[in-house]
């Protein structure tokens, strides 16, 4: 009997120290993912988009999402997908997904499967770039005109969610 209570006791404590060992991978990928997504997020801070060509009809975005960002002084750039940004900063396609709220398996079914892209592999061509931008754009605007009033401080709040969820 005493070396059945002895098992049990070590077995606990190995299990004990597996479940540890796990958590402490988990948290070093956790860690990993959101270096990972902060680092996009800040090449995209870094955007001069006010240089870029917004045209709302081209790229998906409503109007009235646009002054609801830009009139709480948002940098649309960080909000809403533009081309040229997914063709030149490596992962922005995976950022302007997660904010959008979007799923990978959303993106299949639209056919604008883009893991390659999220996982930096390619860079997607003008005609996809535009496509993908203007599928996030739509939902990003229905996020933002459905929000009573979005101002910079929730963003903020939506992109450490999209990271955490990214991170999961």
């Amino acid at each position: 009997m005493d070396k059945k209570v002895k098992k049990s006791a070590d077995d606990a404590r190995r299990n004990q120290r597996i479940s540890s060992l796990s958590h402490v991978a988990k948290t070093a990928l956790f860690r990993q993912r959101l270096y990972d997504f902060l680092t996009i997020a800040t090449k995209i801070d870094e955007i001069e988009g006010e240089k870029l060509d917004w045209n709302f009809g081209l790229l998906g975005i409503s109007a009235q999402a646009w002054n609801k960002v830009i009139h709480q002084g948002i940098k649309p750039v960080i909000v809403f997908a533009h081309p040229v940004v997914l063709k030149t900063v490596p992962g922005s396609v995976s950022y302007y997904r997660m904010v959008s709220m979007m799923s990978q398996k959303s993106m299949e079914w639209t056919r604008l499967k883009a893991d390659r892209y999220e996982s930096r592999q390619a860079s997607p061509d003008e005609k996809r770039a535009l496509a993908i931008s203007k599928h996030l754009n739509r939902m990003m605007s229905c996020l933002v005109e459905v929000d009573e009033q979005i101002d910079a401080r929730e963003f903020d709040l939506w992109r450490g969610l999209a990271a955490g969820l990214q991170a999961q």
